[in-house]
């Protein structure tokens, strides 16, 4: 439910996906389940860690489900626009939407699992972002949310720009 819940808040159309720290497929590999019947949808996930690599590759045959699964550090992966991207208790929000803005087309969301400390996540990236935020309450967890980003980029003139 935690990761399912990511799914309807995506545009419709959206047919690339990437998770970034995918860890244990929470909630890329869950999404790739979920996705694997839209025609068209593509997956990836990027994990630095070797043993959790070879855990998804072995949990996403198990489960009959193709996605494409990346042992990189997520810096070194060469980006490509993509239609969502999420990440789960990978780093702030700040760090996600500067590792982001490289994966960024025009119609990009970013769907993030957030706990308690959201708003100051969000007043945090917003000193070096410009950017669409809406916050959906957690279905899993009465202390959490999505936080969803839209039309972000860096301030001019931040340590960004």
């Amino acid at each position: 439910l935690d990761s399912a819940q990511i799914l309807p808040l995506a545009r419709p159309d959206a047919r690339t996906w990437v998770d970034f720290g995918a860890g244990a497929g929470v909630p890329g590999l869950v999404l790739a389940a979920l996705l694997h019947q839209k025609h068209g949808a593509q997956v990836t996930l990027i994990e630095a860690s070797t043993k959790r690599c070879g855990f998804l590759r072995e949990a996403a045959r198990a489960m009959q489900v193709h996605a494409e699964i990346i042992n990189d550090k997520l810096e070194h992966v060469a980006p490509r626009p993509v239609d969502v991207i999420t990440a789960r208790a990978l780093t702030a929000l700040e760090r996600l939407l500067a590792y982001g803005e490289k994966w960024q087309g025009p119609q990009t969301q970013a769907l993030f699992p957030k706990g308690e400390e959201v708003s100051a996540e969000l007043q945090q990236a917003s000193t070096n972002w410009l950017f669409k935020s809406t916050i959906h309450p957690s279905a899993s967890d009465a202390r959490g949310c999505i936080v969803e980003i839209t039309e972000c980029q860096a301030r001019t003139g931040s340590a960004l720009s």
